[in-house]
């Protein structure tokens, strides 16, 4: 079987490096022939680290003010009270998008592909791999980690399948043909065995992830203020409110005890992690904050930190079952300054949770396991698709 991805992004830190080029991976070990396109080659060079995967790079032109018009629409809307407004643009894009959809038809030779996976609904995805899909007959797959396309949007009749990260998502889109297949990390780079034993005398508290002021981090510090435990708290990541944090955090008298790490190399985040002793993951209830699947959920895990998360969405779900950590109400800084208070109080409590997180990622979410339930997915939906191929061209 060969399979065509096409991918949005070609950046360090996306849904391209964290799930879906790992998922793929797992079908190339089990006889598929995957080429994975990228909108260009860019400077991260991490699909190197994906040797059974075939990269293909096409030229695409820079962003103009349309794309980022649009970019500015989506972020905005994201985080209203009614997100799902921002849906109607997600499909939209630039002159960019436009100009990459239509010039890139031509670039991809049929090599004979069964069938078509995209990660994002956008335009440069979705565009793309629609008009490759019906000039070449083959299904088209949609893998969906994010509230990213409305549920009754016309453009999935286009697919013949979808990949749902979430609970949330499998629920909205239960009416489709859909699987639920949730995020994962890399448990031999995010291992707290590579690292030398955590400092267990004061307590660093951790965000991990890329800093949106939409996001309202300063609810963080907020509970950081209010706790009665010493620690110390760490933002790891990149992103716009870095500044805004900073001037709050000395508005509140805690500089001396914040500290911002860079990404730098996505790499680089396990030995962060590994220097860390609780991990907090702050979501608001909206509908696009439950749809979402965050990879810094099982980074955590994988390095056995006990986590504080808002009790929403899929960090909910998997917290409550993998008993791993603490959840509270979420935007509520004073239930999360007592579950940070009880954890760094209880180092036992903290060891015997952290200890859980990786262990459920070891027997029930793996890329092997998950990478199998992709496998099974997609082989129905191929194999179901080339038989009715068979018998249209029987009757005709």
């Amino acid at each position: 079987m060969k399979l065509l991805c096409i991918s949005p992004f070609n950046s360090d830190d996306s849904t391209v490096i964290n799930r879906t080029l790992p998922l793929l991976q797992k079908l190339t070990e089990n006889g598929y022939e995957v080429d994975v396109v990228f909108p260009s080659q860019g400077t991260d060079g991490f699909y190197k680290r994906f040797d059974r995967l075939n990269h293909i790079f096409l030229n695409s032109p820079g962003k103009n003010r349309s794309s980022h018009f649009f970019d500015s629409v989506r972020i905005s809307f994201r985080f209203l009270a009614h997100p799902s407004v921002g849906r109607i643009f997600y499909p939209l894009g630039g002159i960019d998008d436009l100009a990459l959809t239509f010039s890139s038809v031509k670039k991809i030779p049929d090599r004979g592909y069964d069938g078509i996976y995209i990660s994002k609904p956008w335009l440069r995805t979705t565009g793309l791999g629609t008009r490759l899909a019906k000039r070449w007959r083959i299904p088209l797959i949609l893998d969906l980690d994010d509230y990213d396309i409305w549920e009754g949007s016309f453009l999935l009749k286009n697919f013949q399948g979808i990949v749902v990260a979430s609970r949330e998502l499998e629920n909205l889109f239960k009416n489709f043909n859909s699987i639920y297949i949730p995020n994962s990390t890399n448990l031999t780079v995010f291992n707290p065995s590579n690292y030398p034993p955590r400092n267990d005398r004061r307590c660093v508290i951790v965000w991990s992830g890329i800093m949106y002021e939409s996001l309202r981090l300063e609810m963080l510090l907020d509970a950081f203020k209010i706790m009665r435990e010493e620690a110390n708290f760490m933002f790891l990541g990149k992103g716009g409110s870095r500044q805004k944090l900073i001037s709050y955090s000395k508005t509140l008298g805690l500089e001396e005890r914040l500290m911002f790490q860079q990404w730098g190399d996505k790499e680089a985040v396990p030995r962060y992690l590994s220097k860390a002793n609780i991990g907090v993951i702050h979501v608001s209830d909206n509908l696009y904050e439950r749809c979402k699947c965050p990879g810094k959920l099982f980074e955590y895990m994988a390095m056995e930190l006990p986590i504080v998360a808002s009790n929403i969405g899929e960090p909910a779900h998997v917290v409550s079952r993998a008993k791993c950590g603490i959840l509270v109400s979420p935007d509520n800084p004073s239930a999360m300054a007592g579950a940070l208070d009880f954890l760094a109080q209880n180092p036992e409590e903290r060891h015997r949770m952290g200890k859980n997180g990786r262990e459920y990622l070891l027997k029930n979410q793996n890329f092997n396991i998950l990478g199998s339930k992709l496998l099974g997915f997609v082989d129905s939906l191929l194999n179901n698709q080339g038989e009715m191929a068979t018998a249209q061209k029987s009757v005709s």
